[in-house]
């Protein structure tokens, strides 16, 4: 394959070609995904395969029509796996991690031209080399698996809204989340640093927004970290801890197995306490009155 600019349709062409005979994966990448797009790759895609759908999924593309829950839904029934992350824009289609399309095109009829009508887009094959597919493993690790009852959760919600409204970010308990607290529920990176690093795209993720938005207060609220440390805060007289003894809860606590070294936990805790401070200064107060940073909570109840 050649490695020219494509337009949707070709590249709709060139994947019903590729589908049939894939024999370990399809990965389909796309910000947006509707019911006639999942309805032509369930057609065309190989029995062989698994294939796994990642869509931004933001609750004001549901709202907009710009993603169906319908068609999710229709994934997970046909035994796709279905993924979404927040911070999500990328359009990418892997077939085996051996054909790899990337550009504008999304998993919708005006992205492929499914019905003969669309937007003109514009897409290219890369090389399927070892940084480009690693590219690709990233994104699926910071997605978070859907099933069929968070869909239905999602969908009450979106019944509860008005039409008009856009909001950003879905309420505490639609998404699954596993019991205790994990690295992936941290900041990777530092606030305002490299947009374009795969720490940062995690981080974007963990906020539910994209590379174009603020950070907001709101924002980072809903995040899992910033609730824990709320409660952690909560649970000490005088609602204050130190730097030294949140590092030690948080090695304590952590999940993961095996468990990260102290100063990588150090790390998470001053990308953590770093966001705090930029934009939670009326709620928890960060000071350093002796050798170590004090944390306190401002606002309590």
């Amino acid at each position: 394959m050649n490695e020219s600019l494509i337009d949707g349709d070709e590249l709709k062409q060139q994947l019903e070609n590729l589908l049939p005979h894939a024999k370990e994966s399809i990965i389909f990448i796309s910000a947006y995904i509707t019911e006639s797009g999942i309805n032509w790759l369930a057609f065309h895609a190989s029995k062989c395969s698994i294939v796994h759908v990642i869509c931004r999924l933001a609750p004001s593309d549901v709202m907009s029509g710009s993603t169906h829950l319908t068609a999710l839904e229709t994934a997970l029934n046909k035994g796709m796996r279905v993924s979404c992350l927040h911070s999500l824009h990328a359009k990418i289609y892997s077939i085996d991690y051996n054909y790899i399309f990337v550009g504008s095109a999304n998993l919708t009829n005006h992205g492929l031209k499914i019905y003969s009508i669309g937007n003109l887009e514009a897409c290219t094959t890369v090389p399927a080399n070892n940084l480009n597919c690693n590219f690709i493993s990233t994104i699926l690790k910071s997605s978070t698996a859907l099933d069929l009852e968070v869909i239905k959760n999602m969908q009450s919600y979106i019944d509860r809204k008005e039409a008009s409204l856009q909001y950003g970010s879905w309420p505490e308990g639609t998404l699954k989340n596993d019991e205790g607290i994990w690295v992936r529920d941290f900041f990777w990176s530092r606030p305002r640093e490299n947009e374009q690093s795969i720490e940062k795209i995690h981080d974007l993720e963990l906020l539910g927004i994209s590379v174009d938005s603020e950070v907001t207060a709101d924002y980072l609220m809903n995040t899992r970290c910033v609730r824990w440390l709320l409660r952690k805060l909560e649970n000490e007289l005088g609602n204050e801890l130190y730097f030294g003894t949140l590092t030690k809860i948080l090695h304590d606590e952590l999940k993961d197995d095996p468990a990260p070294y102290r100063k990588d936990i150090k790390s998470l805790i001053q990308n953590l306490l770093e966001y705090v401070d930029l934009y939670l200064g009326d709620v928890i107060e960060i000071s350093r009155p002796k050798h170590s940073q004090r944390i306190k909570l401002l606002v309590t109840g």
